[in-house]
């Protein structure tokens, strides 16, 4: 079963951030609601700012560094649980290679548009009944939970189609996922069964400026948000389909690496669970300031 939806949008007219939320630009680091807001979800948050050149590094990396960590600056981690997002490429010796630190009019992001970047990877065990049935060291949430991702991204050609955000399992197909498609962004869905549902809003990305991008997913209702208005739903339901793994400008299923999006990521954020409005809307306006998006 494959639903396709789209909608016709004009997000680029509606009121800046700080007007629909009545919050001041340029907030700086998160405020106690957001944080409250991690905290209640258990939710992972990966800023390209806090991106380290080195493993074990104390600072972050310097501009045109390859990035090799993102730590997780929300609340996904705990003891013998780390959440960071990690790169391990060789440039010297692979043929793909690992983002690059950017500043992009004064944002902290990691540069994806060369051709070959592979992302940023949180690898965990994958749950496996009889053998492996709870994991303590796994992804904060499958397919058939009600779950949520966020990204602040922006794009250098109007034609940008890839993967920003996936939650899958590296020997299968099913996923959850954030991407573009032709320049549009694009929810994405597909269960361990086969069913396949996508959202898609018809209006490209501007060009250069941060923008963010929102799933949403309980059963029997799925959205795809843009820049904090909803631009489509659907109302599946999934069978189960256990994921393995979160990436972050690239997906990684059967096996072999998926295309990402090819452009500049400033954070990102996930987490498990039904998320109310008004915290969704709190951490889209979040990420939105984090990536020079909010004025």
């Amino acid at each position: 079963m494959k639903t396709c939806l789209s909608a016709a949008f004009e997000p680029y007219d509606t009121p800046s951030w700080s007007e629909r939320l009545d919050l001041p630009a340029n907030t700086g680091p998160a405020r106690p609601a957001v944080r409250a807001i991690l905290s209640r979800y258990a939710a992972s948050k990966w800023e390209m700012a806090d991106g380290r050149a080195r493993l074990g590094d104390e600072g972050p990396a310097a501009d045109g560094e390859f990035l090799r960590a993102i730590p997780d600056s929300g609340f996904g981690a705990s003891l013998g649980h780390p959440m960071q997002m990690l790169n391990w490429l060789d440039p010297q010796r692979a043929a793909a290679r690992a983002p690059v630190a950017r500043t992009l009019e004064g944002r902290r992001c990691s540069d994806h548009t060369a051709s070959g970047t592979w992302g940023f990877w949180c690898k965990k065990a994958a749950m496996s009944p009889g053998v492996l049935p709870h994991p303590g060291n796994r992804v904060p949430y499958h397919l058939q939970d009600a779950h949520f991702a966020l990204i602040a991204l922006s794009v250098p050609c109007a034609e940008a189609s890839g993967v920003a955000f996936q939650a899958s399992k590296a020997e299968e197909t099913h996923v959850s996922e954030l991407r573009l498609a032709g320049g549009c962004p694009q929810a994405r869905w597909v269960d361990a069964k086969g069913q396949q549902v996508v959202l898609t809003g018809e209006a490209r990305l501007p060009l250069q400026r941060p923008v963010v991008l929102a799933l949403t997913s309980r059963p029997g209702r799925q959205t795809l948000r843009f820049n904090g208005v909803e631009m489509a739903s659907a109302s599946a339901r999934f069978s189960p389909s256990l994921f393995g793994q979160l990436l972050i400008g690239w997906g990684f299923t059967r096996y072999f690496p998926v295309d990402g999006f090819g452009g500049h990521v400033f954070a990102a954020i996930a987490g498990k669970g039904a998320i109310e409005e008004d915290e969704l809307s709190a951490l889209e306006a979040h990420l939105a300031d984090l990536a020079g998006a909010a004025g």
